[in-house]
């Protein structure tokens, strides 16, 4: 798991450092090999990749969980550099099903601009790593292949079989435009958001360990934001924790800005009340009587206790950690636990920072490599590589448990004429003025007819 959490660059960072909710994960089960089942590691699977048991049936009924590609060549692009775990995965696919997939990183124009060259020219790409920003707009562009065809029930995660893995059915319908399913995936393709915390600064002011909480079932909002006002020192410059932006609060309390309310049909929820209470809420962490948040505190040098990120940062801020005084120079004092749910998030869904799946370009010779890729990714785990700045493997199970069971996904592919999405305008032009004590409902009331053209500009 250690490169796994490593901080993504390039064009994915700009979304996914807009929002809370990061590379790709694994899990806890396996992929079934070739007509039964298999268990335990693989000596000849890349270093950390093992596959645990599946049922017979699952693999058996499948349209493509036991497909063999003879050795076929296939190409996989990525809009951003993708971290070590998933090369060891390709690999270990490869070898399980004989193909042979090979990564190619394309950071230098946009993903649509990349599809549409390739397609044009004869040689599409065969995978494609997509993530809600570019959802529904490479669709609507037409650069992707429909996938219902190549998946059915027996392929998708069943919270009473866990083991079995699957593809996440929520995800896939998220996915769908005009009838058809364009993008498939797992709790274990998405980024994942996760609380981590300096275990020196909790063990110093008399804090009990978030994880341990957890353990015993009384990790919860109420709990946290006690933590918060018992420390907080708005005066010196001290906060609990820190949201990065108010598109990572909303993530983190599963807001929608947009929902669909139809096949082809998407509505803005700018001005529901849940949004106004969500920002309000926001409003008083920094500005309210009893804030636990501060503007200029930064959790790498000391001044916030904690803060929620991407799954897959963990390796950087344990790296920090390793390398700072406020942490004594220790990545074992960088703690690590599943969010606690908001009151705010009334269905109990888990927040996620990124929704990444597998798509194919048009015109691709062979679609169901992608859907084949994605069951496989969904049942094998990456095991303790022994590395120090690893996130506990128990820990990161425990969220990929949370997030299967209740899935929470967000629409952030609608952007203006000028390219600036929907995550990017909360972020820069409804965030900022919030912490400056503007009136929400004023602002949203004057923000909501940009929304509704980012929706509009979208499907047309």
């Amino acid at each position: 798991m250690r490169k796994f959490f490593e901080t993504k660059k390039s064009f994915l960072v700009r979304l996914l450092c807009l929002s809370l909710s990061l590379a790709l994960v694994a899990g806890m089960a396996g992929c079934g090999g070739k007509g039964g089942k298999t268990g335990g590691a693989d000596a000849d699977k890349p270093l950390g990749i093992e596959m645990d048991s599946v049922d017979d049936d699952v693999i058996a009924n499948s349209k493509v969980a036991n497909k063999t590609y003879d050795g076929k060549n296939f190409t996989f692009v990525f809009p951003y550099t993708p971290g070590e775990v998933t090369e060891r995965r390709v690999a270990s696919f490869n070898k399980e099903h004989n193909a042979n997939i090979q990564i190619v990183v394309k950071t230098g124009a946009t993903l649509y601009q990349t599809l549409a060259t390739a397609i044009a020219s004869g040689t599409p790409y065969d995978m494609v790593s997509v993530y809600s920003h570019f959802f529904p707009n490479i669709a609507v562009q037409d650069l992707v292949e429909p996938l219902e065809n190549y998946y059915g029930d027996i392929d998708l995660y069943n919270n009473d079989k866990p083991d079995n893995g699957g593809l996440n059915k929520e995800f896939n319908d998220f996915y769908t435009y005009n009838g058809h399913s364009y993008v498939v995936g797992s709790s274990k393709s998405v980024y994942h958001l996760m609380y981590i915390y300096n275990k020196k600064l909790y063990n110093d002011n008399g804090l009990e360990d978030p994880w341990e909480l957890y353990k015993k079932n009384e990790w919860n909002w109420t709990k946290f934001l006690e933590m918060g006002k018992q420390v907080t020192d708005v005066a010196n410059g001290i906060g609990f924790t820190e949201f990065g932006d108010l598109f990572q609060w909303l993530n983190l309390n599963c807001v929608d800005i947009i929902t669909r309310s139809g096949d082809k049909s998407f509505t803005s929820r700018a001005t529901d009340d849940k949004m106004i209470y969500s920002l309000q809420g926001y409003q008083q962490l920094y500005l309210g009587k009893e804030p636990i948040c501060v503007v200029d505190a930064d959790f790498t040098k000391g001044t916030t206790f904690g803060m929620f990120v991407a799954s897959n940062a963990y390796s950087t801020y344990a790296e920090q950690a390793k390398n700072s005084t406020s942490f004594d120079r220790s990545a074992a004092n960088l703690g690590a636990a599943p969010v606690p749910i908001s009151n705010l998030n009334t269905d109990g869904k888990y927040p996620l920072h990124a929704s990444v799946g597998y798509a194919v370009s048009k015109g691709a010779s062979d679609p169901s490599i992608a859907v084949c890729y994605a069951l496989y990714e969904s049942r094998v785990t990456d095991s303790d590589t022994g590395d120090e700045l690893q996130l506990d493997p128990e820990i990161f199970a425990e969220i990929i448990k949370r997030y299967s069971e209740k899935p929470f996904l967000t629409y952030t592919g609608f952007a203006d004429s000028n390219g600036v999405s929907v995550a990017e305008f909360y972020r820069d032009n409804i965030g900022k003025e919030l912490l400056k004590g503007a009136d929400v409902t004023q602002t949203i009331e004057s923000n909501k007819g940009i929304i509704q053209k980012m929706i509009d500009d979208t499907i047309s």
